[in-house]
């Protein structure tokens, strides 16, 4: 687990936290058009980013106490393409949960129960098959790497929100 494997699992974490907070924001951007002036606008926006940072950083926590109690094989090489799978279907779950909360909330225990297994189950094959496939690892390590890219931009844009936020403020 070195800086360049961290540095890129923090990115891998930021992306999806950042897609849906940018995609939520695009939701509600034609009604403050509307109502505001596209300094507002900007102001407005800025928030949601910055508490997307934040939730990032508290979503790295694990990811990184993780990185700390994986065997030595798997803190190397593997590290980053085990994070990157894990993260990205926890996500996907996320986003399953999210739109099915409806549906959810009439299930009982016998159902949250099956529901939970599926995902534990789904953690555990991703685990095991990231863990012993190197072509697999190689090929997630790969996406990671493009993926920062893109999240770096999104670490910019916070930035840019973190400076509005200040300039707005005080």
């Amino acid at each position: 687990m070195n800086r360049e494997n961290l540095l890129l699992a923090f990115l891998v974490v930021l992306f999806p936290v950042h897609v849906w907070a940018i995609v939520n924001i695009f939701f509600k951007v034609p009604g403050w058009i509307v109502q505001m002036s596209m300094w507002d606008v900007a102001g407005t926006a800025a928030y949601p980013l910055a508490f997307a940072l934040l939730e990032s950083v508290i979503v790295f926590i694990p990811v990184v106490i993780l990185g700390l109690i994986l065997p030595a094989s798997l803190r190397g090489d593997k590290f980053l393409p085990l994070i990157t799978a894990l993260v990205l279907l926890v996500s996907i779950w996320v986003g399953i949960l999210h739109f099915s909360l409806g549906a959810l909330q009439a299930w009982g225990t016998v159902e949250l129960l099956l529901g939970l297994g599926a995902f534990l189950l789904s953690l555990v094959v991703v685990f095991v098959l990231v863990a012993r496939s190197e072509k697999l690892s190689s090929a997630i390590t790969a996406f990671a790497k493009r993926l920062a890219v893109l999240s770096a931009l999104y670490l910019l844009i916070d930035i840019f929100g973190l400076i509005v936020i200040v300039v707005r403020n005080f």
